[in-house]
Formats: structure tokens, sequence, C-alpha cells
């Protein structure tokens, strides 16, 4: 993933029904175990035995987890998905022992993190089924402990220094990114728009094996232009076109699973389920994304009409209000998503290089009244992408695909979960 979940409790208590949706979701990873009391167990004793502790966790690369006598130790790295990932930066370290649940997140809490607190205490990615709970998110760059005193939080956010960035510190802040964080076969989420170009260029000028995964409604923007891009890029390029039909029954799945509740949430997971569907079928287990350019680049239109009725200030203000919110809702619902079908998912422009090099720039480089991602758009350039890519304006991949068209009409209360038969129209 990598998918988890940590349960702790002052006296030994039957935990496997909360991990009756974590479990569900186990055929989608080659890897899954499961601990009792910090032993390894077995899916039927799990099942039903009683414990302190209970941990699982689904996997398909190097192992991310450690044993000694007192603790289990993970660490949900992209390693957990690829193992030729060099050294990477976004990860999620939990230590589960006879007193509690230690918690440490990184600088953007890139692997989501939900303290569930009572009684049985613990911590998964999302929520899922379970109601009336006490819960809180956990912020990045915190070191947490969930014990029976309660939730204990230390927060410590650097600030970055230095000088402007330049459009080469940019790139190459790109380009370390992939570096640390990517390993030697990656799928793009690929939209065709400026994002996702630029990430399956840095993948494929890298020398990586690289697939582009679109998905859409058949005769859709992103479904035509991304297929024109991909080819001029001379990328691996499959497309997913969905029906009405399985729109409906993954929108129902995932609004049941993670709570998703809005047109647009439920549009963008569906987006990347089936993005990391396809992407594990092909055998990429790590899923790239370009989330975090718009809040960085001045990618909405929200940005473009601040800054024209305040200026760069307000544009500035608006920008780190929504990068703030990513940790909060934007990355759980996507790595939720994709970690159910089976992909880790890694967002290079959220290495912390990137977004100091990214915060250091002013908005006045970003926006000019007319147009967003100015700066993105010279990196764009320098990577030699097509002008169609470096000068176009794309609708956002819900639109896009025309698939939250489909939700906002489909979505009527039904419910239930497509087989993993899709019978999409998948075309190389």
């Amino acid at each position: 993933m990598v998918l988890y979940g940590a349960m702790w409790s002052r006296e030994k208590r039957q935990h496997a029904k909360h991990y009756d949706l974590l479990l569900s979701a186990a055929r989608a990873w080659n890897k899954a175990e499961l601990f009792s009391d910090l032993m390894r167990v077995t899916p039927d004793v799990f099942a039903e035995s009683e414990s302190r502790s209970a941990v699982a966790v689904l996997y398909s690369g190097e192992r991310p987890v450690r044993e000694t006598k007192r603790s289990l130790v993970l660490e949900l790295t992209p390693r957990a998905a690829e193992e030729s990932v060099r050294d990477p930066e976004f990860r999620l370290r939990i230590e589960v022992g006879e007193e509690g649940v230690l918690v440490f997140t990184d600088h953007m809490s890139s692997v989501p993190a939900l303290a569930v607190l009572g009684e049985v205490s613990g911590l998964f990615p999302f929520l899922g089924s379970q109601s009336e709970v006490v819960f809180q998110r956990l912020p990045p760059s915190t070191r947490a402990t969930i014990t029976s005193e309660g939730l204990q939080l230390t927060t410590e956010r650097g600030r970055s220094e230095g000088g402007e960035a330049t459009t080469d510190e940019l790139l190459q802040a790109l380009e370390e990114s992939f570096s640390r964080n990517v390993g030697k076969r990656c799928a793009v989420a690929f939209s065709g728009g400026i994002d996702s170009s630029v990430l399956l260029q840095l993948a494929l000028t890298s020398g990586r094996k690289v697939l582009a995964v679109t998905v859409g409604m058949p005769g859709s923007h992103d479904v035509e232009f991304s297929k024109r891009v991909a080819q001029s890029m001379g990328a691996d390029h499959v497309i997913c076109e969905l029906s009405d039909a399985e729109v409906l029954s993954w929108s129902t799945y995932l609004r049941r699973t993670l709570r998703l509740s809005n047109p647009m949430d439920v549009s963008l997971g569906v987006i990347f389920h089936v993005t990391a569907l396809e992407s594990a079928r092909n055998g990429f287990r790590q899923l790239l994304a370009g989330q975090g350019a718009d809040e960085l680049f001045g990618g909405y239109m929200k940005h473009l009409r601040a800054y024209r009725s305040g200026g760069p200030e307000e544009a500035a203000k608006v920008m780190s209000e929504d990068l703030e919110g990513l940790w909060r809702w934007g990355i759980v619902r996507d790595f939720c998503s994709a970690g159910l079908a089976g992909c880790y998912l890694t967002l290079p422009y959220l290495s912390n290089k990137v977004v100091s090099a990214a915060l250091s720039i002013p908005p006045h480089r970003k926006l000019d009244g007319q147009r967003r991602k100015l700066v993105l758009r010279e990196v764009a350039r320098k990577l030699g992408l097509p002008d169609e890519v470096v000068e176009g304006e794309k609708k956002a991949a819900q639109y896009g695909s025309r698939i939250e068209k489909v939700v906002r009409r489909a979505l009527k209360g039904q419910s239930g979960c497509p087989d993993d038969g899709l019978s999409r129209r998948c075309v190389l």
C-alpha cells in the first residue's frame, strides 16, 4: 500500500470486527499479514482471538513490518508497493506496543492516518463503516500517541528558507522527487493535462518502465485528448472507458466504504479506483498523480478569480488554504480509493523540496490575471512537452472525463459493487 489497521485496548477484546472492510480489500494485494498481541496469526485465529492489540497490513513489495520482543513497527512507504524505490520521504511510521500506539506522519501526511478513540482505540487510513466513534485526522509532521489516556499530539511544521526558486531549481526539485520516491516501474493517472504530462515525461526521460492510464466516459475530452498527447510523447497508454452502470456501481461502493458524499469526491474516487485497478492488473503497483500542482502553482479558477479581485496576496492566501486542505481530505480520498484497488498513490509534487521551491515563488510568477500555472508551463516547455499541453487549458478530471455528470444523474440510492471482472472497455 499499503492499507493498514492497528487497534489497541487496555483489556483483551475481539478486534476482528473492526477489520471487515480492510480485509475485504485483501484480494487487491499480493500479501497480507495479521497480528494479534504482536504475534503473527492466520486469518482464522485473527477472526476468533481476543487480544489487547491487533494489526493488519496489506502490501505487494518490500515487507513493511518489523517485529521486536515488545513492539511491532510498520514503515509504510512506496517501497511496500515497489521495492526499487530508493530513498522515500513519503511515509507513515506506526509502533504498536504493550501500552499503546505511537505514530509519526510525514511532512504532508501523504499516508492518511486517522486516530479512532474510545475503549478500543486505533489507527486506520479511513473511517469506513464505523459509526458513533470519536476520531481525529493526524496532521503533517506529527508525533502522536494513542493510549488509554487518549490521544496526545506534538506537531512541528518546518518553514522553508532560502531565496526565490528559479524554473531550473523547480525542475531539479521535481527530478529529485522522482529519484527518491519513484521506483523503476510506475503508472501515471493521465488526463493529458500539464500536471500529469510533466510526471509522465519525467518518468519517460529517466528510463523508467511507465504506463499512462486514463479513465473516462466514451468520447469524453480526457479520453480523446490523452490519447493524442500520449501518442505524441511515445508513451504506453491504456484507456478505460466506463459505462453509466459501472460508474454507478463503483460510486455506490466508494460512498459506502469511504463515506464520500458530494459528486466531486465520488467522481474523483471512481477515477482513482479504476485507474488503480487497471494499473495493478498490468503489474504496476505504484501509481503517480498530479495532486498538489493546482494548490502550489495556482491551477484552480478560484485562484484566478482571487488574483483578479484581490491581487497576488489574495491569490496566495487562497492557494495556501487549499494546500492545507489536502491532508485533511483530498489525499485521504485519493490515496484510499487507489489503495482499495491495490496501488500505493505517490504524489511527486508534494515532495518536501518541490513544496519548498513552489512556496518560494511569488504569485505573479504563477498567475497573471489571465492564465494559471505559469511557472509550471515553463517547466513543461523545458521538458519538451507538446505546445497543446504547455499552452492549453484543461478542465478538472471529474469534468473532462464526464464522470461527475454521470454521478450526479445516476446516484439514486442504489447499492452494490461490481465484480473484479469489470466489463469496461480497455484500449491499449
